[in-house]
This record gives C-alpha cells, structure tokens and sequence, in this order.
C-alpha cells in the first residue's frame, strides 16, 4: 500500500505503513552568523526515506505513537533535525563572508560538510538519505548595528554576544530536598514536591519535549521528568544499583542531565554508577560503569551536556569523553586540570572550565579552538545566551563572552566578593541577572546589572537547604 508524500510512514488499520519513495524534507535555519558580522537564512533540503533493519522501523514506530497525529511527515522531520544540525551549519559558515556564503562553490562545499552530521542524525531517527544535500542561503542581514550601539554602563550585565539578548521572562530554578520552585520575575511559584521515591533533586534543565514545556530533575535514585504546566512529574526514570543498594539514599546521586538533541534519549551522570543513558519511549536505561572511564565515586562522570549533532559530551577527571548511539569514547583534546563545568557559547561552541583557570573553547566534535586563562582557582560555572559566568574561591564571579579568535573573555565584568557575599556553591546566569548561593546554601541571591539583590530564604522557600539551581 503506497502513502503519498509529504508523510513517511502512517498509521493505518493493519499497522504501520512506511513510504516506499524518498520524501523531500527542508529545513531552514534562520539568522546563521557569518566571519563578517552578517547572518544569513539557509535552508536546506535531502531525500530521506525510512531505514529497512527492525531497529529502524522500530524507532519510527516509537517517534509516531509520541506525535498526536497518525504519520511522520516532512514537517515533522524537519523541525526534529534543526536543533540537531545547526551547529554543523554555523561551524560551517563561520569562516566565511556573507557575499561568499551565497555563491554556489560556497553552498556546495557547506553540502559537503554537512553529509556526516546529517546521516549520523538522520539514523538515529530511524531514516536514511537518499541523493545528495541541496543548501541554499538567502540574503544576509547586517548585525554591526547591533554590536556598536552605546557603551553598558560599569557594573552592567553586557548582552552582546553576536546574536540578540534572551527575551525577559527566563525563570530560576531552585531546589532543595525533594521540592522544587520557579522564581520567575523575582516572585515565587507555588512550590513542586516530586516525593521520596528517587530521592532529593540535585540538578535540573528546561525543555520541550512533544510540543510542551518541561522540566527533566536529576535525583539520587533517577530522573524525574516533569509538566511545567501542572508541576506533576509525568514519566520517572529509574536506576538499579547492581549491588542492590538502594539509590535513594546516602551522599551520592545524579550531578547533571542532558536530553538529547533528538529527543529521544536522557543522559545523566551519577557518582555511584557512572553514565546512564535513559530511552524516553520505553524508560529502559543503559548504564556505562566507572570501568568504562577508570573512574570511582570521587572521579566519576559529570557535566554531560547534549550537542547539536545528536551526540553529547562530559566530562571524567580533566578529560572530555564523547557519547553518540549509546556508545562513549574519550576524545583526542589533551587532558589537564579537573573539569568543573562545560558551557556551551556563541556559535555551537563549548568552554571546558579547568580548576586551573585554563578554559578551553571547542567544537562539538570536542576539537580544540582556542584557550584563555583566567587568574584564580574556578569553582562553578553557568552560562546565558552565549555569555558565560565563573565563579572563583575568592568569592568573585566573573561573566563575559568567551572569544574563539582571541584569548580572552570579551565584554567582561567582575562582581566582586562583597557583592556574591563570599564564595559561591552555586551559579546560575539569566538575561539581566547574576543568581548565587553562598557555601551555607541557605539562600539564593538574584543580582542584576546594577549590583542590586534580592534575597530568598531557603527554608522559606523549601524547608531544606539549596541542592541545586537552574534557569529556565
């Protein structure tokens, strides 16, 4: 039984129906930066069809039972692999003028880097190419306006950072034992208890998962994944300790979590077990051993953090391990210091934060791009529309915008110990505000441009000292 384009497989009365043609999808990313400070629209178009193995069917039978419609179409195809192939796209263009970007050399040699992370992320949806990749680039657009307007004034919070500043609204996430609560306009909200089941809440990030907002909260025990809307936790993905040991419990949990360009899979670092890969449809988890890095309980895995080519990368020891397809491998950057944060900044990069002070810029491949060195021993880090923020032991946080071409922080500014009030456990940076919680973690500060604070009380706000914050 034949299915017309645009759909590549449908749901009918006898099963699945998988389209027998290739189907044209296009994807168009818009405001893609240029070396010349333009940014230009590409869109781009392949053949895709479904793959032929089980697993292939398999996986569209999983994405089509998640959609609220009976068929995979081009669209549907199309808004999953934007996220997933941006980065390829900047890395792409960076290097080139706008008034080069738009000849046709130009966009067949983009074509031609694209070819890897294209099929690499179409696989892991459950389809394959079919021809070649076809990349148009419209008419840039200057950004210089942008870029040269008035100086910040001193203290300020710089926004500039090659792309335009996050739309106010971003909330704060705190958490504190087993509850949770959004601070969003430096009010709270009703507070959200995700009960004892998988332990206290350690980590959290935001994302929309089947059109919705979420929160996906990192515990001692496994992963809640939880509606924004309702404050309900809506799927729970569990670990077993091979000991039998139970996980709730004790000093050791999950320290961070990441969800898969493709979002299909969550990724979460634990200090007991090493890396779990959790799959979103049928909630089994994958677990790789500290036997895997040559880790322990005090080395283990941490700082995972998703790429836009369906991949991921973290962090054992002062190494950056690569995840793709369920499988890991250390990558060939040179080790050095501990790593205490990854932050992803402009143009699909990533700083790698050392306690040495040596921050490395790379790629999502995990090549190295530049370095730069900041004075002081690093503590904690966060990171906001392409702007990064370091916190130090001295109680001072520093915030700008790592620069690839230059060894440098560029736009940077120091908020000062008297300001932090001392040494930070955490940091979180929004568009227009720097949020800390001292060593005591019986308070979280919201600072803004104008070193102005606003102060809540953690057993106010959650009857339990701070375990971790976020923004969304």
């Amino acid at each position: 039984m034949a299915i017309g384009t645009p759909a590549l497989v449908r749901k009918s009365s006898n099963g699945l129906v998988f389209s027998a043609d290739p189907v044209p999808v296009r994807i168009v990313l818009d405001a893609v930066p240029t070396r010349d400070k333009h940014v230009i629209d590409v869109s781009i178009t392949i053949g895709l069809k479904p793959g032929d193995s089980t697993p292939d069917r398999q996986l569209l039978g999983a994405w089509i039972n998640s959609l609220h419609h009976a068929s995979i179409e081009s669209a549907d195809v199309g808004a999953r692999l934007s996220p997933s192939i941006r980065a390829a796209v900047v890395s792409a263009f960076e290097r080139i003028r706008a008034s080069e970007a738009t000849t046709t050399v130009s966009e067949a040699d983009v074509a031609h880097k694209l070819k890897d992370v294209m099929r690499s992320s179409v696989r892991d949806m459950g389809l394959a190419m079919v021809g070649s990749i076809r990349v148009a680039v419209a008419t840039a657009r200057h950004t210089r306006a942008a870029e040269t307007s008035q100086p910040v004034a001193t203290g300020a919070l710089h926004m500039s950072s090659g792309k335009s500043p996050p739309a106010p609204g971003h909330s704060i996430l705190v958490m504190g034992g087993t509850k949770l609560v959004r601070i969003i306009d430096a009010k709270p909200s009703p507070v959200i208890e995700l009960g004892s089941a998988l332990g206290s809440c350690r980590c959290v990030i935001a994302v929309t998962l089947d059109g919705k907002s979420q929160l996906i909260v990192g515990c001692r025990g496994g992963v809640h994944v939880v509606d924004t809307a309702t404050g309900r936790s809506i799927r729970t993905l569990t670990l077993e300790s091979p000991a039998g040991r139970d996980l709730s419990t004790g000093d050791h949990a999950i320290n961070s979590v990441a969800l898969i360009s493709t979002g299909t899979r969550v990724l979460a670092t634990h200090a007991t077990l090493g890396l779990a890969s959790f799959d979103l449809t049928s909630g089994a988890a994958k677990v790789f051993s500290h036997d895997a890095f040559e880790s322990d309980d005090t080395h283990a895995p941490k700082h995972v953090i998703a790429c836009g080519d369906g991949s991921a990368i973290f962090a054992v020891r002062g190494r950056i391990w690569k995840w793709s397809r369920d499988k890991v491998s250390p990558s060939t950057l040179t080790p050095g210091a501990s790593i205490i944060g990854i932050e992803p900044s402009a143009d699909g990069m990533f700083v790698v934060i050392r306690r040495d002070g040596r921050c490395d810029i790379i790629d999502c491949t995990a090549h190295l791009k530049s370095s730069f060195e900041i004075s002081g021993e690093p503590t904690a880090s966060s990171s906001c529309g392409g702007r990064v923020a370091i916190a130090k032991t001295d109680g001072r946080v520093i915030v700008g915008v790592p620069e690839v071409k230059l060894p440098q922080m560029r736009d940077q500014h120091t908020f000062a110990a008297n300001v932090t009030t001392g040494p930070c456990r955490f940091v979180a940076l929004s568009h227009d505000s720097l949020i800390v919680v001292p060593t005591d973690r019986n308070s979280v500060l919201m600072i803004d441009a104008k070193h102005q604070t606003k102060s809540f009380d953690a057993l106010q706000l959650l009857g339990h000292r701070i375990t971790g914050i976020s923004v969304a």
